[in-house]
């Protein structure tokens, strides 16, 4: 009977064992993933808070480049005003001109430079006396003919243009900060 005791004894210690090794075992597997549920759930609260400030970033990024694009709006309107003024000034510079040598035959040259002046067919400037004190200037003048004064007034309305077109630019190159702003330029931080 001793060795059924022994036996008996046995089974039952062998069964605790494994018992033993199963709980323990079921133990660690549910430790591991209560540990791994905890870990994800930080995981995905970092990646949730991540994405959030990733959207903030992006959405303030969004609001900046829209401010940004305002304000060069706003800078190319204003460039684009004092160009539009400016051509205007210079159209109503030239008009001025054109009306004041109008007044007193057009374009003219000296007939001491003027080879040409010996061709009686180029009108002379009038001889008539004055006391506006351009008279005796004209009378010693010739006319330019009517095709050279208008290639002189275009190749000096392209010239004026030219300037303030390049004047624009630079203006907009400053306003934009492509370029430092030179001390006597309008352009103001």
């Amino acid at each position: 009977m001793n060795f059924t005791k022994w036996i008996i004894t046995a089974l039952l210690v062998i069964g605790a064992a494994i018992g033993s090794v199963v709980w323990f075992e079921h133990e660690t597997a549910q430790a591991r993933a209560d540990g791994a549920t905890a870990e994800r759930a930080i995981w995905t609260e970092k990646e949730r808070q991540r994405e959030a400030a990733e959207k903030e970033a992006v959405i303030r990024r969004a609001q900046e480049a829209f401010a940004q694009q305002a304000e060069n709006a706003a800078k190319n309107l204003q460039v684009e005003t004092d160009h539009a003024q400016a051509i205007q000034a210079l159209k109503n510079r030239v008009a001025a001109l054109d009306a004041e040598s109008a007044s007193f035959g057009g374009l003219r040259i000296s007939r001491s430079v003027c080879d040409a002046a010996s061709d009686s067919a180029l009108p002379a400037g009038p001889e008539a006396d004055g006391t506006d004190g351009f008279t005796s200037w004209i009378a010693g003048t010739v006319a330019l003919p009517e095709v050279t004064q208008r290639r002189l007034r275009a190749y000096a309305v392209e010239a004026d243009e030219l300037v303030e077109d390049f004047r624009s630019v630079k203006q907009w190159a400053e306003e934009h900060g492509f370029m430092p702003t030179a001390p006597d330029s309008p352009v103001r931080e």
